[in-house]
């Protein structure tokens, strides 16, 4: 019989897919899934530390309020449309490394359609999923290989990454559907790893494994792509109870500490901060942290439970920022920042998804572990800020960054963010409500029903209310027969009061902390809850001392672009009153606007006066929450600071540079300093600087499918001292412009100027669209003026300027540009830029 590629498997089932048009019609909700009696037993693996709160299963809720909308959406908008096989592509041309990551977004996809199967039974997800699971499936080797690298590459690279996320969506449908080919499946994949990887001579190391270590470090740090298979092989071992995988889970461990390992668990307990660990990005080590919680529930090792609540100290203290966002793209590597610096503007890359996701996984898992509050409170504030803002509530896009100014950049594409993006929002329902010993559990507060049973009690909750648009919430708590049992509610940390009623007993909640009512509940019994959703400023910190942010309940609002057409300069605004409590008035929302809530609040807003110039005035600033927000500012000018100049048509817009580092060691290794209206800041370029810009640069070049040390040998060009260097502002949308700004930054011995030997510095401009992950050529740009007032100066000697210069250029003529830059020689080592403005 003759062999059969996995091309040709993928492409015959590809020609029997079902048609686009099935997945517009018909009732998504329609039941299909199999019943709960149908579905895996208790697993055979009794865990070392019992967790103190479960989540209810999917199938016994029913959500409603601001989250039904957004999972509503992400079904019928994103999952149902999801195209098979892009998700599948990887596993048709696996091409090494452009799409050495195409392979992870199936089990993406199986894991989102699991959960949201167990919440919804819709009939067209169950089958669109049934199809991709079994395309998948097809491609297996017989030897368990389940990666969508091609042959003799097998297990290399992220190859391991990809493993992992097939291992998470085969078992989470597996545990939806009952059908026991996705576990046999996974438990063919894992034990191919098994076999690969250890510590006897016949075996590899997984982190030597972990090529890119060697050849791309500033953006692929492979070490914890390849340790991240921690988690689902913990959870593999609960479901089978075969000691290899526990074993496997064991050496990674250990693997920690090899030679170019990450070193996740010394370095946490020594220093106690997750910036020094490796390369210090973000989503991965939330990714390790997780399969390490994991882990200690299988073996109860303090010391896994150490690192984990150290991290997370750590995360919560110096890495959060307000929307629950964490880590840095700035330089392309999305990566914990240095203590004391939280970069947030749009050039910064705020708020992977990935990251974001992981993050609410991670504090679901230590909530589960503890029941403590502390972590309900860090699942409320990134799911009703980062996660929902990341999510186009239209139509299901998802954002790969989503900065605190700025604009949503939602996309439909096949990215690793996006599809996370889709999945964090299919996991809502298991971190709203759920059972302790004897305890009904609130950790989120939004409409719904529960049904569980407690001492033997069939009891259901329905829980009405607006929330968050106002603090009132009605539990009506049914169970069939009268029974003792407590129902403990979470106090958000930003409730100035928080007030509950049961019959005649009203009793206070204190901010941050749990309240437990514990008594016999009849039916129709009822709890009455009563919060103040105060609203409150927040300082923008040492990162932007000049800012502060509006909070209002667990919302962080932000004045929106779309709904303020009298404010001529969003950038320059501020409000009344920048410190304690503020009111805001809701306001009727227009019609075209999708969100539900809209603020006033008093504020100032420069506007042009009588004689053409700009004047303060008082101004009625319609604010809505970030969630909603889609042109916008968080970060609002303290009305002592307010500027009152205007603002430059690259204001606060998208800055890149020639060669970045490729993670954030201080502010000046980030480009927002070009355009954050703040001249004391300052980005610096280094042309023989190995950093993201360098790599995507390259990449761009890589025209063939090569092999991967080829092709990233191509891609780690770097240059050299005295090579061409630029600074650029990209726009969303075209501006005319006659004038450029450029604001030397400072100067020192090792660098800091243009030489000008060979010529002085040019601004250029481009009338090509950017986009957020386009990579400009040289050849998109076009040379309109030269800074003819720059000092000549070469490498010899320190130049005639003091920090902070202006050099003003303007044009021959008005050009339409989406985008300037400018071009020249760095002196010595490097050249700063404080500002790079055009009018």
């Amino acid at each position: 019989m003759d062999t059969i590629s996995r091309r040709a498997v993928i492409q015959s089932l590809a020609a029997t897919a079902i048609p686009k048009a099935i997945w517009t019609a018909g009732a998504a909700s329609a039941t299909s899934v199999p019943s709960e009696s149908s579905r895996p037993t208790n697993p055979p693996v009794i865990e070392q530390i019992r967790e103190r709160f479960r989540s209810f299963p999917f199938e016994s809720q029913q959500i409603g309020g601001v989250f039904a909308e957004r999972m509503r959406t992400n079904l019928e908008a994103r999952l149902l449309e999801v195209d098979e096989a892009d998700i599948l592509k990887g596993y048709v041309f696996p091409r090494v490394p452009v799409e050495s990551f195409a392979g992870e977004h199936a089990g993406m996809f199986l894991d989102a359609a699991a959960n949201v199967l167990r919440s919804t039974g819709s009939t067209r997800l169950k089958a669109l999923a049934d199809h991709t699971a079994a395309a998948l499936l097809a491609t297996q080797g017989s030897d368990g290989y389940l990666g969508s690298y091609a042959p003799g590459r097998h297990l290399t690279g992220v190859d391991v990454w990809i493993h992992k996320w097939n291992l998470i969506g085969l078992l989470s449908y597996y545990e939806a559907t009952g059908e026991a080919k996705y576990l046999a499946a996974c438990r063919k994949a894992a034990d191919l790893l098994c076999r690969t990887f250890g510590e006897a001579p016949d075996q590899r190391d997984l982190i030597a494994n972990a090529e890119f270590n060697k050849v791309a470090p500033f953006i692929l740090c492979g070490d914890m792509f390849c340790t991240a298979i921690l988690e689902p092989m913990c959870r593999l071992y609960r479901l089978t109870g075969e000691p290899r995988y526990l074993n496997f889970a064991q050496y990674v461990i250990r693997a920690y500490t090899h030679p170019q390992g990450p070193d996740i668990v010394r370095s946490i307990l020594k220093h106690g901060s997750v910036a020094a660990v490796s390369t210090g990005h973000a989503y991965l080590l939330l990714a390790n942290f997780n399969g390490i919680l994991d882990l200690y529930r299988l073996t109860g090792q303090e010391e896994l439970l150490a690192v984990v609540l150290r991290a997370w100290e750590d995360i919560r203290l110096n890495q959060l920022y307000i929307t629950g966002a964490m880590g840095s793209g700035a330089c392309g590597h999305e990566a914990f920042q240095p203590d004391g610096l939280l970069l947030s503007l749009f050039s910064s890359n705020v708020g992977e998804t990935c990251a974001t996701v992981t993050w609410l996984e991670f504090n679901w898992r230590l909530l589960r572990l503890t029941g403590e509050a502390r972590f309900g409170q860090e699942i409320e504030r990134a799911l009703y800020n980062q996660l929902l803002a990341a999510q186009d509530p239209h139509n299901g896009d998802i954002s790969y960054y989503t900065s605190l100014t700025g604009h949503k950049e939602w996309k439909s594409d096949i990215v690793c963010c996006l599809s996370n993006g889709a999945r964090g929002i299919s996991l809502i329902p298991q971190w709203v409500w759920g059972l302790e010993q004897n305890a009904f559990v609130v950790n989120l507060y939004t409409a719904g029903t529960v049904s569980f049973e407690l001492k033997g009690a069939p009891v259901q909750v329905v829980s009405q209310t607006e929330f968050p648009r106002d603090g009132n919430v009605t539990l009506k708590i049914n169970p069939e027969r009268d029974t003792a049992f407590t129902v403990r509610l979470r106090v958000p940390v930003w409730a100035r009061r928080f007030e509950v009623s049961s019959g005649a007993q009203t009793l206070q909640g204190t901010p941050g902390k749990m309240l437990d009512i514990t008594q016999t509940w009849t039916r129709n019994s009822v709890l009455e809850i009563r919060m103040e959703l105060a609203v409150r400023t927040l300082p923008g910190g040492t990162t932007y001392p000049d800012y502060v942010a509006l909070q209002r309940g667990p919302q962080i609002l932000a004045l929106e672009r779309r709904l303020n057409p009298d404010v001529p300069y969003l950038e320059r605004t501020a409000l009344a009153q920048s410190a304690g409590e503020l009111s805001v008035t809701p306001v009727q929302r227009p019609l075209e606007w999708v969100g539900r809530q809209v603020y006033e609040v008093d504020g100032i807003a420069l506007k042009p006066g009588t004689a053409g110039e700009l004047v303060p005035e008082r101004s009625r600033l319609r604010f809505v929450p970030f969630a909603d927000a889609v042109e916008y500012r968080v970060w609002t000018t303290r009305p002592e600071k307010l500027p009152r100049n205007a603002p430059a048509v690259t204001a606060f817009a998208r800055a890149t540079a020639s060669a970045q580092p490729y993670r954030v060691i201080s502010s000046h290794d980030s480009t927002e300093a070009l355009t954050d209206d703040n001249p004391e800041t300052f980005c610096m370029v280094d042309p023989t600087v190995v950093g993201y810009a360098n790599y995507a640069r390259g990449l761009t070049e890589v025209l063939a499918p090569i092999s991967m040390p080829d092709t990233f040998k191509e891609v780690r060009k770097v240059g050299k001292r005295g090579d061409p260097v630029w600074f650029a502002v990209s726009l969303e949308r075209p501006e005319t412009i006659s004038r450029v700004t450029f604001r030397h930054g400072p100067t020192a011995e090792e660098g800091g100027w243009f030489d000008t030997s060979g010529g002085k510095p040019r601004i250029e401009i481009t009338r090509v669209p950017y986009g957020e992950l386009r990579m400009q050529k040289d050849s998109d740009w076009v040379t309109v003026a030269t800074i003819e007032g720059y000092p000549d100066v070469d490498s010899d000697s320190l130049p005639r300027l003091t920090d902070r210069q202006v050099f003003e250029i303007r044009l021959p003529m008005q050009v339409r540009v989406y985008g300037i830059r400018i071009v020249g020689r760095p002196a010595r080592n490097y050249v700063t830029c404080s500002e790079l403005s055009a009018y």
